[in-house]
């Protein structure tokens, strides 16, 4: 009982896409999807469409009407009526999984895997019969599953920074317990990676929003800061319902801005990922009306 997620976000600047497969199996609703959103500037367009055929998902495959789809071959395809996609990847399979010890453990029965961070793809999309030429658009793989939703959260990826292609960003803001609000994630750069808030996580007091998100962090010997930023006119919003009770509001865009700064002794850097970065802030209500849905169709 519970959900189940893989997806894949990847974007240039200014030209984003999130493909995501859910599983959702409740006393209160039972249904596979697939959803497919292409993020372009003031024009963001969404779809779910509900399948009946039966759909598994585990953090590296999926399985539809017995056939097997393993994202170790390095390939996603899949078609409903003029939503098409074909695309390849680098990289194979790269696991990481940001959770602070402490909410691995209070919360078992929910597990967020990133199983690939920084990848590039390849391949093409079509959304609404408009076909889109993915030619090394970076991105990520994840996989999430839980028996409930967390009350609300804010995330951000960035896959390859302007100042270093291999290194990416991942964080989250939630309140795991249901108490304190807590920030934690993982920061690669200069092939150094850096776990935030490993073990307990980072206590986080500063404001949250739809469109920005800051923070201040210190890690070790690291001072690090974080700033996201997201145009309501790039947004789109996603039902996500939760197994448990009602539902949560996904209001996501794949082509924001995030800057990075880093201090240690005498080194100071600045990360950036300028109209590519993942954003978005999920909780139990609709923020802005003007924001543009997913458009959900029943098979």
């Amino acid at each position: 009982m519970g959900y189940k997620v893989l997806f894949l976000t990847l974007s240039i600047a200014n030209s984003g896409l999130w493909l995501r497969y859910t599983t959702i199996d409740s006393s209160r609703t039972r249904y596979s999807a697939f959803w497919l959103t292409h993020f372009k500037p003031g024009n963001p367009r969404g779809f779910m469409i509900k399948i009946r055929d039966n759909m598994s998902i585990s953090e590296d495959s999926i399985t539809l009407n017995k056939q097997l789809y393993s994202i170790r071959d390095r390939v996603s395809t899949g078609g409903y009526k003029g939503l098409e996609w074909n695309l390849r990847f680098k990289g194979g399979i790269e696991k990481y999984n940001p959770v602070p010890l402490l909410y691995r453990i209070l919360r078992r029965k929910s597990k967020y895997v990133i199983v690939n961070p920084n990848t590039l793809f390849n391949g093409t999309v079509i959304v609404n019969n408009e076909e889109i030429k993915v030619e090394n658009y970076r991105g990520m793989i994840g996989f999430i599953s839980g028996d409930k939703y967390l009350d609300h959260w804010i995330w951000t990826h960035c896959s390859s920074f302007e100042e270093d292609p291999e290194g990416w960003i991942d964080i989250l803001v939630a309140s795991p317990d249901g108490k304190r609000r807590v920030l934690f994630g993982l920061l690669k750069y200069d092939n150094k990676l850096i776990h935030i808030g490993k073990i307990l996580g980072v206590n986080y007091i500063g404001e949250v929003s739809h469109e920005k998100f800051n923070a201040n962090v210190k890690v070790g010997d690291y001072n690090i800061s974080i700033e996201a930023r997201a145009l309501k006119e790039n947004m789109i919003i996603a039902k996500y319902e939760d197994p448990a009770n009602g539902a949560r509001y996904c209001h996501n865009t794949e082509i924001a801005d995030a800057v990075i700064s880093i201090e240690k002794g005498e080194l100071k850097m600045k990360l950036s990922c300028n109209k590519r970065a993942f954003y978005e802030y999920a909780l139990t209500k609709v923020l802005d009306e003007s924001i543009e849905r997913i458009k959900e169709i029943t098979l």
